[in-house]
């Protein structure tokens, strides 16, 4: 399960530029992962609902998700650090939030496939 976190929060960070409309997406995606992070953590106490809910967001914000992350294929380095300089701290927060419920709910099958929907592409 550490894999498919490190997944999802790869997803938001390669998506990101700080050119005009890129720094609307870098946003989009550090909010997209906040609302991740809180679907995990409200649900952590049941595994079955967590497993739900994710493919909920899964199906509702996926093709943003997707969307973001192929725009992340043309950024540069400079512009990959820039997110990383502003986002850090609350990418950092992301992670944190969902390590419990991901860690608990790992052998979960709603969740696994939840995971791997929200990792493919």
């Amino acid at each position: 399960m550490k894999q498919a976190l490190v997944i999802l929060l790869a997803l938001a960070l390669p998506g990101r530029s700080f050119a005009d409309a890129g720094a609307d997406q870098a946003e989009q995606a550090v909010v997209l992962m906040e609302q991740l992070a809180n679907v995990v953590d409200a649900n952590k106490a049941n595994c079955d609902a967590m497993g739900d809910k994710l493919v909920a967001w899964a199906d509702a914000n996926g093709a943003q998700l997707k969307q973001l992350k192929q725009a992340g294929k043309t950024l540069t380095a400079e512009q990959k650090k820039a997110f990383s300089a502003k986002y850090d701290e609350r990418m950092k927060a992301v992670g944190a939030k969902m390590m419990p419920g991901l860690q608990k709910c790992q052998a979960n099958p709603k969740v696994t496939g939840a995971m791997k929907k929200l990792t493919a592409g």
